[in-house]
């Protein structure tokens, strides 16, 4: 199975390469959907065994490959008009985008009734009914979300010399950290790496990546601080370290017990409903199934109720209306980019790579059940409309 899964990884990448000649160095939808999710599965498969996990099963590798074909198809239309239309490559360069004054007296504003919030809840953030109430709904919860699409801009433009740029970008990141839900902890960084690489016209190495992956894990032990006390001895590493490994596999190890255990599919075809639709037919969105946790680790008793993003889609709808779902994902989001590309302009391209948030993290669930990730790529569309002002550019 180990072999089986480095193979059908490698015809991914080998697609990625062919996919990639047309494009350049911009990111498409499919390079997103394999960042994480192709060394995550890799990894799972050389380590479940040691680690007491469940081997993985041939129904997996099967559905994700389908997945990713599924996939792929729309993108072979919109990447061929992007060779037949001869729309030029791009190396994008920063600049001033906006009026940054103005969008960091927003943030600080913002920044100060979230304080004051988190301050008038004694600033416990590691109970989980606190952290939600703090900003899981409502107001507070929109505030949050536009604090996180700023922040991720002055990750992006911040310079050496812009210290009240830092100290804000600190600031909000204390207000994400408050909410202490990992994944909106860990996206302004890894959105901003990931554009700030093809603005200025870096190369994404090993190297960096294990430097992004050591900020995220240190937001993941700040997470934890508080209940330790703020000291950690070796027990408490452990658990840090086991945690993190449980957060990296649980989405498929969870695919892969699903498809272990031959469990139903279709449950629940609600599962693909967008958020902003539920919101106007007040519709009652719960995961009904009869498989919601799952225990994936035969050591520990460690479960899991994620799927993947294609895990879920199947399990969640069929493999009928899974395989429709993926399609008009892909589809979205190939169009999504196909648009960005055409224009330029960097607030769209924002939006677009908050909107492959969702890709970006298929290895752990389906964001797009989410209204964050809607939201996010929203504020991205509104500021591009306001700013129209492009990125620099040239045609290689």
């Amino acid at each position: 199975m180990v072999l089986f899964s480095i193979f059908f990884s490698l015809l991914l990448v080998v697609y990625y390469r062919l996919e990639r000649r047309i494009v350049n160095k911009d990111r498409t939808p499919f390079f997103f959907t394999i960042l994480i999710t192709i060394p995550v599965t890799i990894l799972y498969c050389l380590t479940s065994n040691y680690l007491y996990y469940h081997e993985m099963v041939v129904d997996t590798v099967f559905y994700l490959l389908l997945g990713y074909v599924i996939f792929i198809l729309p993108g072979f239309f919109f990447i061929s008009h992007i060779k037949r239309k001869v729309i030029p490559s791009r190396t994008l360069y920063g600049g001033d985008f906006f009026n940054d004054k103005l969008l960091m007296i927003i943030a600080y504003a913002l920044s100060f009734i979230m304080i004051l919030r988190a301050y008038s809840m004694g600033f416990n953030y590691t109970d989980g009914d606190v952290a939600t109430e703090f900003a899981g709904k409502g107001l507070f919860g929109h505030i949050l979300v536009i604090q996180m699409f700023l922040e991720t801009h002055f990750l992006i433009s911040v310079k050496k010399n812009e210290v009240s740029k830092m100290l804000l970008i600190i600031l909000l990141s204390a207000c994400t950290l408050f909410y202490n839900v990992k994944v909106w902890i860990f996206a302004p960084y890894i959105i901003a790496f990931l554009v700030r690489s093809q603005f200025y016209n870096f190369k994404i190495s090993l190297v960096k990546l294990l430097i992004v992956t050591g900020v995220v894990f240190g937001f993941f032990i700040l997470s934890y601080l508080p209940s330790f006390d703020y000291e950690l001895n070796e027990t408490q590493w452990i658990f840090i370290v086991d945690h993190f490994t449980k957060y990296v596999y649980a989405g498929i190890s969870g695919m892969n017990e699903a498809f272990r255990l031959h469990l139903p599919m279709g449950q629940n075809p609600a599962y693909g409903i967008p958020p902003f639709i539920q919101l106007f037919l007040n519709f009652n969105y719960k995961a009904d199934s009869n498989y919601d946790y799952l225990v994936v680790n035969d050591m520990n008793g460690e479960y899991t109720n994620v799927y993947t993003l294609f895990g879920g889609g199947f399990l969640f709808n069929g493999i009928v209306l899974g395989s429709l779902y993926i399609y008009i994902l892909s589809f979205v989001s190939y169009y999504f980019y196909y648009q960005q590309r055409k224009t330029s302009n960097y607030w769209f391209i924002l939006s677009y790579y908050f909107w492959c948030l969702g890709l970006l993290f298929s290895f752990f669930s389906n964001y797009y059940t989410l209204l964050n990730v809607y939201e996010l790529a929203l504020y991205g569309l509104i500021m591009g409309f306001i700013c129209k002002k492009k990125v620099k550019a040239y045609s290689h």
